[in-house]
């Protein structure tokens, strides 16, 4: 089954019929512009950023994968993350 999910200030994540998960993160510490950023993880609203980090999972252990040229992608664009949704749903 397909579903969804939200992490707190850092991104989401969309895990595949296939059991292939695709996690994308974007807040304070993760390989994005927001790295450094001061962000309140406690504090209620919106976070955005220009780009995202992206790592594959499944069943919980992170997968590198030949498309992918470590572990974790770094700033990648929107077209980078789904051009990685993509294969990694046809996995």
């Amino acid at each position: 089954m397909s579903n969804f999910s939200v992490f707190n200030k850092h991104g989401f994540s969309i895990k595949f019929d296939n059991g292939y998960e695709v996690s994308v993160n974007f807040g304070k510490g993760n390989y994005c512009n927001n790295r450094y950023e001061e962000i309140d993880i406690l504090s209620i609203g919106d976070l955005s950023c220009e780009n995202s980090e992206i790592a594959v999972y499944k069943d919980n252990n992170m997968m590198y994968l030949d498309f992918m040229e470590h572990g974790i992608a770094s700033n990648c664009t929107v077209n980078d993350f789904l051009e990685i949704a993509n294969k990694v749903s046809a996995l």
